[in-house]
Protein backbone atom coordinates (compact mmCIF):
# COMPACT_ATOMS: atom_id res chain seq x y z
CA UNK A 1 0.00 0.00 0.00
CA UNK A 2 1.32 3.12 -0.93
CA UNK A 3 2.54 5.71 1.83
CA UNK A 4 0.39 8.96 2.10
CA UNK A 5 2.27 11.83 0.72
CA UNK A 6 2.80 15.02 2.75
CA UNK A 7 -0.62 17.23 1.95
CA UNK A 8 -2.62 14.38 1.05
CA UNK A 9 -5.98 14.12 3.63
CA UNK A 10 -6.43 10.55 2.75
CA UNK A 11 -4.03 7.78 2.53
CA UNK A 12 -5.99 5.70 -0.43
CA UNK A 13 -4.58 8.10 -3.34
CA UNK A 14 -1.07 10.48 -2.76
CA UNK A 15 0.41 13.12 -4.75
CA UNK A 16 2.70 11.23 -5.88
CA UNK A 17 -0.31 9.11 -7.56
CA UNK A 18 -1.52 11.99 -8.79
CA UNK A 19 1.82 12.82 -10.21
CA UNK A 20 2.60 9.96 -12.10
CA UNK A 21 -0.72 9.73 -13.45
CA UNK A 22 0.06 13.50 -15.48
CA UNK A 23 3.60 12.18 -16.04
CA UNK A 24 4.90 15.59 -14.37
CA UNK A 25 6.62 16.19 -11.25
CA UNK A 26 5.48 15.89 -7.03
CA UNK A 27 6.77 19.51 -6.86
CA UNK A 28 4.75 20.55 -9.84
CA UNK A 29 1.29 19.14 -8.69
CA UNK A 30 1.77 20.92 -4.96
CA UNK A 31 2.49 24.53 -6.71
CA UNK A 32 -0.69 23.69 -9.16
CA UNK A 33 -2.72 23.13 -5.91
CA UNK A 34 -1.09 26.45 -4.37
CA UNK A 35 -2.14 28.02 -7.54
CA UNK A 36 1.61 29.42 -8.12
CA UNK A 37 1.61 31.28 -11.25
CA UNK A 38 5.29 28.96 -11.72
CA UNK A 39 3.26 26.30 -13.24
CA UNK A 40 0.71 27.58 -16.43
CA UNK A 41 -2.97 27.51 -15.69
CA UNK A 42 -3.44 24.26 -18.33
CA UNK A 43 -1.23 22.26 -16.46
CA UNK A 44 -3.02 23.65 -12.72
CA UNK A 45 -6.29 22.27 -14.46
CA UNK A 46 -5.37 19.40 -15.75
CA UNK A 47 -4.11 18.39 -12.29
CA UNK A 48 -6.95 19.43 -10.46
CA UNK A 49 -9.47 17.07 -13.08
CA UNK A 50 -7.10 14.28 -12.39
CA UNK A 51 -7.15 14.73 -8.52
CA UNK A 52 -11.00 14.86 -8.80
CA UNK A 53 -10.76 11.90 -10.80
CA UNK A 54 -8.55 9.73 -8.67
CA UNK A 55 -10.16 11.23 -5.51
CA UNK A 56 -7.54 13.37 -4.04
CA UNK A 57 -8.18 15.74 -1.68
CA UNK A 58 -5.06 18.28 -1.22
CA UNK A 59 -4.63 18.60 2.51
CA UNK A 60 -4.02 22.03 2.71
CA UNK A 61 -3.93 22.62 6.34
CA UNK A 62 -0.36 20.25 6.21
CA UNK A 63 1.38 22.93 3.47
CA UNK A 64 0.12 25.59 5.53
CA UNK A 65 2.17 24.05 8.55
CA UNK A 66 5.02 23.38 6.59
CA UNK A 67 5.16 27.24 5.23
CA UNK A 68 4.28 28.78 8.83
CA UNK A 69 1.17 30.29 7.28
CA UNK A 70 -2.54 29.58 6.47
CA UNK A 71 -4.33 30.20 3.56
CA UNK A 72 -6.44 32.85 5.51
CA UNK A 73 -6.88 35.94 4.58
CA UNK A 74 -9.28 37.89 6.71
CA UNK A 75 -11.82 41.15 6.05
CA UNK A 76 -12.89 42.94 9.54
CA UNK A 77 -15.49 45.07 8.80
CA UNK A 78 -17.59 47.10 11.21
CA UNK A 79 -21.40 45.74 9.94
CA UNK A 80 -22.11 43.27 7.29
CA UNK A 81 -25.46 44.69 6.27
CA UNK A 82 -24.22 47.71 4.52
CA UNK A 83 -24.76 46.89 1.06
CA UNK A 84 -21.58 48.61 -0.38
CA UNK A 85 -19.41 46.51 2.30
CA UNK A 86 -21.14 43.29 0.52
CA UNK A 87 -19.76 44.74 -2.73
CA UNK A 88 -16.04 45.54 -1.40
CA UNK A 89 -15.81 42.43 0.07
CA UNK A 90 -17.41 40.52 -3.11
CA UNK A 91 -14.03 42.41 -5.24
CA UNK A 92 -11.84 41.05 -1.81
CA UNK A 93 -12.77 37.63 -3.06
CA UNK A 94 -12.33 37.72 -6.52
CA UNK A 95 -8.53 38.53 -6.09
CA UNK A 96 -7.66 36.66 -3.06
CA UNK A 97 -9.65 33.23 -4.21
CA UNK A 98 -7.79 33.71 -8.00
CA UNK A 99 -4.63 33.43 -6.28
CA UNK A 100 -5.55 30.10 -3.79
CA UNK A 101 -6.71 32.23 -0.58
CA UNK A 102 -9.98 31.49 1.10
CA UNK A 103 -11.58 34.70 2.78
CA UNK A 104 -13.07 35.45 5.70
CA UNK A 105 -15.78 37.88 6.55
CA UNK A 106 -16.19 39.14 10.04
CA UNK A 107 -17.90 41.56 11.66
CA UNK A 108 -16.61 43.60 14.80
CA UNK A 109 -20.10 45.11 14.99
CA UNK A 110 -19.00 49.22 15.96
CA UNK A 111 -16.61 47.52 18.77
CA UNK A 112 -12.82 48.21 19.22
CA UNK A 113 -12.91 45.50 21.65
CA UNK A 114 -14.82 43.16 18.88
CA UNK A 115 -12.38 44.15 16.53
CA UNK A 116 -9.46 43.26 18.63
CA UNK A 117 -10.34 39.83 19.67
CA UNK A 118 -11.02 39.26 15.36
CA UNK A 119 -7.29 40.66 15.02
CA UNK A 120 -6.57 38.32 17.68
CA UNK A 121 -7.56 35.33 16.24
CA UNK A 122 -6.55 35.97 12.97
CA UNK A 123 -2.95 36.14 14.49
CA UNK A 124 -3.28 33.17 16.43
CA UNK A 125 -4.47 31.22 12.84
CA UNK A 126 -1.16 32.11 11.35
CA UNK A 127 -3.43 34.40 8.59
CA UNK A 128 -1.59 35.36 5.67
CA UNK A 129 -2.74 38.98 6.12
CA UNK A 130 -6.05 40.69 6.63
CA UNK A 131 -8.29 43.73 4.98
CA UNK A 132 -10.09 46.07 7.99
CA UNK A 133 -12.56 48.80 7.97
CA UNK A 134 -11.52 50.10 11.07
CA UNK A 135 -13.00 51.29 13.83
CA UNK A 136 -12.82 54.84 14.70
CA UNK A 137 -9.96 55.33 17.63
CA UNK A 138 -8.53 52.10 16.96
CA UNK A 139 -5.55 51.67 18.69
CA UNK A 140 -2.09 51.53 16.22
CA UNK A 141 -0.51 48.74 18.62
CA UNK A 142 -4.20 46.48 17.87
CA UNK A 143 -2.64 45.99 14.23
CA UNK A 144 0.12 43.68 14.63
CA UNK A 145 0.72 40.30 15.81
CA UNK A 146 2.73 39.05 12.74
CA UNK A 147 -0.30 39.73 10.46
CA UNK A 148 -0.21 42.08 7.61
CA UNK A 149 -2.83 44.73 7.41
CA UNK A 150 -4.27 46.88 4.90
CA UNK A 151 -6.79 49.47 5.92
CA UNK A 152 -9.68 50.59 3.61
CA UNK A 153 -11.33 53.76 3.88
CA UNK A 154 -10.08 54.61 7.63
CA UNK A 155 -7.12 55.67 8.18
CA UNK A 156 -5.20 54.61 11.08
CA UNK A 157 -2.79 57.45 12.59
CA UNK A 158 0.36 56.23 13.35
CA UNK A 159 0.03 52.66 11.83
CA UNK A 160 2.18 53.08 8.82
CA UNK A 161 0.08 50.52 6.89
CA UNK A 162 -0.97 50.47 3.44
CA UNK A 163 -4.17 52.33 3.22
CA UNK A 164 -7.24 52.12 0.40
CA UNK A 165 -9.23 54.87 0.06
CA UNK A 166 -11.31 56.73 -2.62
CA UNK A 167 -11.05 59.90 -4.04
CA UNK A 168 -13.24 62.43 -1.81
CA UNK A 169 -12.60 65.31 -3.62
CA UNK A 170 -13.36 63.63 -6.99
CA UNK A 171 -16.65 62.20 -5.28
CA UNK A 172 -18.00 65.58 -4.10
CA UNK A 173 -17.14 67.73 -7.06
CA UNK A 174 -19.08 65.31 -9.32
CA UNK A 175 -22.32 66.29 -7.48
CA UNK A 176 -21.36 69.36 -6.68
CA UNK A 177 -20.92 70.01 -10.03
CA UNK A 178 -24.47 69.11 -11.33
CA UNK A 179 -26.11 70.57 -8.80
CA UNK A 180 -24.58 73.91 -8.83
CA UNK A 181 -24.99 73.90 -13.00
CA UNK A 182 -27.27 72.13 -14.18
CA UNK A 183 -30.29 72.80 -11.36
CA UNK A 184 -28.52 76.37 -10.13
CA UNK A 185 -29.70 75.57 -6.33
CA UNK A 186 -29.23 78.27 -3.88
CA UNK A 187 -29.17 76.56 -0.92
CA UNK A 188 -27.35 73.03 -0.26
CA UNK A 189 -26.58 70.89 2.94
CA UNK A 190 -25.02 67.62 3.35
CA UNK A 191 -26.39 64.46 5.38
CA UNK A 192 -24.96 61.59 7.46
CA UNK A 193 -21.87 59.29 7.57
CA UNK A 194 -19.60 58.91 11.55
CA UNK A 195 -19.07 62.25 13.13
CA UNK A 196 -15.23 61.74 13.39
CA UNK A 197 -14.69 59.78 10.44
CA UNK A 198 -12.09 60.76 7.77
CA UNK A 199 -14.47 60.09 4.60
CA UNK A 200 -17.00 62.30 6.54
CA UNK A 201 -14.72 64.78 7.03
CA UNK A 202 -13.27 65.43 3.89
CA UNK A 203 -16.34 65.25 2.23
CA UNK A 204 -18.16 67.59 3.86
CA UNK A 205 -15.43 70.19 4.17
CA UNK A 206 -14.70 69.92 0.20
CA UNK A 207 -18.35 70.19 -0.31
CA UNK A 208 -19.00 73.19 2.31
CA UNK A 209 -15.81 74.62 -0.01
CA UNK A 210 -17.78 74.69 -3.34
CA UNK A 211 -20.97 75.42 -1.93
CA UNK A 212 -19.19 78.82 -0.67
CA UNK A 213 -17.01 79.60 -3.57
CA UNK A 214 -20.37 79.46 -5.53
CA UNK A 215 -21.90 82.23 -3.64
CA UNK A 216 -24.66 79.93 -2.32
CA UNK A 217 -26.09 78.88 0.74
CA UNK A 218 -25.14 75.90 3.06
CA UNK A 219 -27.90 74.59 5.34
CA UNK A 220 -25.74 73.76 8.48
CA UNK A 221 -28.41 72.12 10.43
CA UNK A 222 -28.11 69.30 8.09
CA UNK A 223 -24.62 69.06 8.59
CA UNK A 224 -25.26 66.66 11.09
CA UNK A 225 -23.64 63.23 11.36
CA UNK A 226 -25.21 59.87 11.93
CA UNK A 227 -24.31 56.44 13.48
CA UNK A 228 -24.81 55.03 10.71
CA UNK A 229 -27.98 52.54 10.58
CA UNK A 230 -30.86 53.85 8.11
CA UNK A 231 -33.59 54.12 10.51
CA UNK A 232 -31.52 56.18 12.98
CA UNK A 233 -30.99 57.99 9.83
CA UNK A 234 -34.79 58.62 9.20
CA UNK A 235 -35.40 59.19 12.06
CA UNK A 236 -32.85 62.62 12.31
CA UNK A 237 -34.26 63.42 8.52
CA UNK A 238 -37.56 63.76 9.87
CA UNK A 239 -36.42 65.62 12.91
CA UNK A 240 -34.82 68.08 10.30
CA UNK A 241 -37.94 68.41 8.17
CA UNK A 242 -40.16 68.93 11.17
CA UNK A 243 -38.01 72.23 12.25
CA UNK A 244 -38.30 73.68 9.10
CA UNK A 245 -38.24 73.11 5.13
CA UNK A 246 -35.44 71.07 3.60
CA UNK A 247 -32.27 72.73 1.34
CA UNK A 248 -32.99 72.61 -2.29
CA UNK A 249 -30.37 70.17 -2.48
CA UNK A 250 -28.82 67.21 0.09
CA UNK A 251 -25.98 65.07 -1.09
CA UNK A 252 -26.10 62.28 1.67
CA UNK A 253 -23.07 60.51 2.94
CA UNK A 254 -24.09 57.24 1.09
CA UNK A 255 -26.67 55.37 -1.15
CA UNK A 256 -28.19 53.77 2.28
CA UNK A 257 -28.75 56.99 4.15
CA UNK A 258 -30.38 58.88 1.04
CA UNK A 259 -32.68 56.16 0.52
CA UNK A 260 -33.84 57.07 4.72
CA UNK A 261 -33.62 60.66 3.74
CA UNK A 262 -36.21 60.27 0.29
CA UNK A 263 -37.92 57.83 2.57
CA UNK A 264 -38.57 60.69 4.84
CA UNK A 265 -39.22 63.51 2.45
CA UNK A 266 -41.86 61.66 0.37
CA UNK A 267 -43.63 60.82 3.91
CA UNK A 268 -43.41 65.23 4.47
CA UNK A 269 -44.79 65.23 0.53
CA UNK A 270 -41.23 67.07 -0.50
CA UNK A 271 -40.61 65.30 -3.88
CA UNK A 272 -37.11 66.17 -5.84
CA UNK A 273 -38.54 69.08 -7.60
CA UNK A 274 -38.26 70.97 -4.02
CA UNK A 275 -35.40 69.04 -2.88
CA UNK A 276 -33.14 67.17 -5.01
CA UNK A 277 -31.18 64.40 -3.37
CA UNK A 278 -27.85 62.58 -4.28
CA UNK A 279 -26.29 59.84 -2.81
CA UNK A 280 -22.47 58.51 -2.86
CA UNK A 281 -21.50 54.48 -3.58
CA UNK A 282 -23.53 53.78 -6.98
CA UNK A 283 -25.57 50.45 -5.15
CA UNK A 284 -26.92 48.72 -7.79
CA UNK A 285 -30.46 48.75 -5.66
CA UNK A 286 -30.81 52.41 -5.92
CA UNK A 287 -32.54 52.42 -9.17
CA UNK A 288 -34.86 50.30 -7.61
CA UNK A 289 -36.53 52.88 -5.73
CA UNK A 290 -39.07 55.91 -6.56
CA UNK A 291 -37.65 58.21 -7.02
CA UNK A 292 -34.52 56.36 -8.19
CA UNK A 293 -31.66 57.76 -6.40
CA UNK A 294 -29.07 59.90 -8.74
CA UNK A 295 -25.73 58.61 -7.26
CA UNK A 296 -21.92 59.16 -7.40
CA UNK A 297 -20.99 55.52 -8.33
CA UNK A 298 -17.41 54.27 -6.45
CA UNK A 299 -16.61 51.11 -7.30
CA UNK A 300 -16.61 49.36 -4.32
CA UNK A 301 -16.32 45.91 -6.02
CA UNK A 302 -12.69 47.45 -7.35
CA UNK A 303 -12.09 48.79 -4.18
CA UNK A 304 -11.87 45.84 -3.10
CA UNK A 305 -9.66 44.47 -5.24
CA UNK A 306 -7.60 46.85 -5.30
CA UNK A 307 -7.20 46.32 -1.57
CA UNK A 308 -6.58 42.67 -1.88
CA UNK A 309 -4.06 43.08 -4.46
CA UNK A 310 -2.16 45.52 -2.37
CA UNK A 311 -2.52 43.13 0.43
CA UNK A 312 -0.92 40.30 -1.74
CA UNK A 313 1.55 42.09 -2.70
CA UNK A 314 2.61 43.10 0.54
CA UNK A 315 2.56 39.00 1.47
CA UNK A 316 4.70 38.31 -1.88
CA UNK A 317 2.15 36.97 -3.95
CA UNK A 318 2.91 38.79 -7.06
CA UNK A 319 -0.53 40.23 -8.56
CA UNK A 320 0.31 41.75 -11.74
CA UNK A 321 -3.08 43.01 -13.61
CA UNK A 322 -3.71 46.78 -12.50
CA UNK A 323 -6.68 46.48 -10.43
CA UNK A 324 -7.38 49.88 -9.38
CA UNK A 325 -11.33 50.72 -9.33
CA UNK A 326 -12.83 52.90 -12.36
CA UNK A 327 -13.05 56.53 -10.98
CA UNK A 328 -16.35 57.61 -9.88
CA UNK A 329 -18.59 58.74 -11.79
CA UNK A 330 -22.69 60.08 -11.57
CA UNK A 331 -25.18 58.22 -12.24
CA UNK A 332 -28.13 60.37 -12.79
CA UNK A 333 -31.51 59.42 -12.43
CA UNK A 334 -34.70 60.89 -10.84
CA UNK A 335 -33.78 61.85 -7.08
CA UNK A 336 -32.16 64.62 -8.42
CA UNK A 337 -34.92 66.25 -10.35
CA UNK A 338 -33.84 65.12 -13.67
Amino acid sequence: MAASTPGNARGDVTMQQVAEALGVSVSTVSLAFRDSPVVALATRERVRAEAERLGYVYHRAAANLRRGRSSLIGLVVPTITNPFVAELASGVQDVVAAHGFALALANSRGSIAQQREITRMLAEQRAAGAILIPMLDTPPEHLGGGVPFVLVNRDVEGSGLPFVHQDDVAIVDLAADHLLEAHDVRTLGYFGGLEAAGPRRKRLARFRERVGAAGKSFAEEWATGTVGDPESAYRTAKDLLGAGPPPEALLCHSDELAWSVLRALAEAGVGPDRCRVIGIDGIATSAMFSPALTTVSVDAGGEGRHAGAVLLNAIGVTVEEDLRPRPPYLEIRESCGC
